[in-house]
């Protein structure tokens, strides 16, 4: 259930499903402009807009990054409740809330930012030791030579 492969097949379901969130919330602002309840939509909007970028940060996750199994569960837990807060919109009309989505949406932006600035210093680290490997084998030559 939280392996990369099904995280990552549900992460694109979970795009395709608050693509459609956020359609359907952008229609109900233009079939009922004038309607009282068009401030709804607007939350709507802005809830399956974070649910989408959530979905996308989730699928970059399971595509480009190794990650321990508790960060798949983790990555799937926000798959998996996107995928629930759809179901309540579309069967029952509830918008899962704004708050929820800034929640999850914060919770995976907060691991791939934390990979990446890992992969980062893992990059400068590198970079340093070839650096130092590069001057010793220079120095090394010039008194073989001399």
């Amino acid at each position: 259930m939280f392996k990369q492969s099904i995280v990552k097949i549900f992460a694109i379901v979970a795009i395709v499903v608050s693509s459609l969130g956020l359609l359907t919330s952008a229609l109900g602002i233009f079939m009922f402009p004038t309607s009282p309840d068009s401030g709804t939509f607007f939350i709507g909007i802005a809830t399956w807009g974070l649910f989408l970028w959530a979905s996308i940060l989730s699928l970059q996750l399971c595509k480009s990054y190794t990650l321990y199994e508790t960060e798949y569960k983790r990555v799937g837990i926000a798959v998996y409740s996107i995928l629930f807060a759809f179901i309540l919109y579309f069967f029952f009309g509830i918008i899962a809330g704004l708050v929820v989505s800034v929640i999850i949406t914060g919770r995976v932006w907060a691991l791939k930012s934390n990979y990446d600035d890992w992969n980062e210093k893992t990059k400068r680290r590198s970079s340093k030791i070839v650096l130092t490997k590069n001057e010793e084998s220079t120095t090394s030559e010039d008194s073989i030579t001399t």
